[in-house]
């Protein structure tokens, strides 16, 4: 008898070790566990979002221009760059840890192509005019978080890594079909956040952070951009 309770305790530690330990283990663990870590990176973006909205018209207005010229023109007060991480913690939604793998960088941008074919160059500063064929039009002001994908949500396709079908999980519950949150992907010389659906999005090269992906040591990174 007492060799029959030691086979069966053995048997059901085996079974516990490889067996899941419910069935419904993905959706009430896994994906949550990644939707968590997603909500970190969208919390991030929110707050560089918030600070661009908050130190531009009709919050703030830059040092020795008229009110009626920022009303006019849309004018913002911060200057773009990398060095954006402190202004933005002000803004992280209350009850959120500002996680610092995550980073925002803001860029002001003119468009010397076409919609369909965007030649993205750096603005001289935030509020100068583009000018494009004789025409002249407002700077473009994006903001693009990235931040590290954990290995354990990490895929190898051909040698790159992707997100696992739990992240990508994750991404469709937080994310609409057209906006440009996703893993960052590399293509030729171009750098495009790919979203659940596989629709690509350029990244204007101006971006530092763009480069996070580390194919030698099979990393993957999220990318989330905003025009505003």
């Amino acid at each position: 008898m007492y060799l029959w309770v030691i086979l069966a305790t053995l048997l059901a530690a085996l079974a516990g070790y490889i067996l899941p330990l419910r069935s419904d283990m993905v959706n009430v663990v896994d994906t949550p566990v990644a939707q968590a870590m997603m909500i970190q990176m969208v919390v991030k973006h929110k707050a560089g979002l918030k600070y661009m909205e908050r130190n531009g018209w009709p919050f703030a207005c830059p040092a020795g221009v008229t009110q009626q010229v920022c009303e006019e023109q849309g004018m913002v007060s911060y200057a773009a760059g990398d060095a954006v991480e402190a202004g933005c913690a002000d803004y992280i939604t209350f009850g959120f840890v500002n996680n610092a793998s995550y980073t925002n960088e803001i860029r002001c941008l003119c468009n010397l192509g076409s919609e369909e074919a965007p030649n993205y160059t750096v603005a001289s500063n935030c509020n100068t005019g583009c000018t494009n064929n004789g025409v002249t039009y407002p700077v473009l002001r994006a903001l693009l978080t990235t931040g590290p994908i954990p290995e354990r949500w990490l895929l190898l396709d051909g040698g790159t890594p992707k997100p696992s079908g739990d992240l990508t999980t994750a991404m469709r519950k937080h994310f609409g079909y057209h906006q440009m949150a996703g893993y960052i992907v590399k293509s030729g010389s171009n750098y495009y956040i790919r979203n659940f659906e596989g629709t690509d999005f350029l990244i204007p090269s101006a971006f530092v952070n763009k480069n996070c992906i580390d194919n030698v040591n099979n990393l993957a990174c999220f990318g989330y951009l905003s025009w505003k």
